[in-house]
């Protein structure tokens, strides 16, 4: 069972979170990319990719598996074919997860801010924001000003809270990247793991503090719904009248 977030008497968590992590199925992104890929070897399409691929090959053995052997500089063409595609692309087409469009819907009542901290930039985030619906959601977009590799996710949130005036003890962060749930173990701030992402469920699991692993977004929705309770609850309780006895 999760860990309860520290007492606040808030309707809800400052929620910060990103996007594609959190709702889109990455895993269809990636294939619509690599389909393009294989077809440019004469192929109707890539094989099979499940979400444990993509946690353990990196795309160059994809792509070199798929080439059997290919010259260099034509599997170089291939992988450069690859992120045009994708970047373009196929990015945007990737669909939202199960459960993701009721976790949409929920959120602006469960979160009493939400952030969405992305390494991807200005132009990408803001346009998965409008794609996906949650422009007009969202507290802030928190991005650097051209994109960085995503293992920065951590020293973004650091940076994220060395310049917003937003409280580590009032946040949870929603992520399926080690380093972001290390960086806000090291800030004090209680990190929620997504067990559906990039990283195998050993690595998030180790990370100490982190107070639980959400399988689907409907579980993130079933402890977001459990925490805004809760903090209702205390926060009725907190200002209720005291009573006193005459005697």
């Amino acid at each position: 069972m999760p860990k309860p977030l520290p007492d606040d008497v808030s309707a809800g968590p400052i929620v910060i979170f990103n996007l594609e992590s959190l709702l889109v199925d990455t895993v269809a992104g990636v294939r619509r990319a690599l389909d393009s890929v294989a077809r440019l070897r004469g192929h109707s399409g890539f094989p099979k990719l499940s979400q444990e691929d993509l946690r353990s090959r990196s795309l160059g053995d994809l792509i070199g598996n798929m080439t059997c052997g290919t010259d260099a500089t034509l599997a170089a063409e291939f992988v450069e074919h690859y992120w045009r595609v994708y970047e373009q692309q196929a990015r945007y087409q990737a669909p939202l997860l199960p459960g993701a469009k009721g976790l949409i819907g929920l959120l602006p009542n469960l979160a009493s801010e939400l952030h969405y901290l992305s390494t991807a930039g200005p132009e990408v985030a803001t346009r998965l924001a409008h794609v996906h619906g949650l422009q007009q959601t969202l507290t802030s977009v928190y991005t650097p000003p051209t994109a960085v590799c995503s293992r920065a996710r951590g020293v973004l949130l650091e940076q994220f809270f060395r310049t917003q005036d937003v409280a580590p003890s009032n946040c949870v962060v929603v992520s399926d990247c080690v380093t972001e749930l290390y960086a806000a173990q090291r800030l004090g701030v209680a990190a929620l793991a997504l067990g559906y992402g990039h990283s195998p469920l050993q690595a998030l699991e180790s990370v100490a503090g982190v107070i639980g692993v959400a399988h689907s977004p409907r579980d993130v929705a079933v402890w977001l719904s459990a925490q805004s309770m809760a903090r209702r609850c205390l926060r009725a309780m907190t200002r209720r009248p005291s009573t006193h006895y005459l005697h």
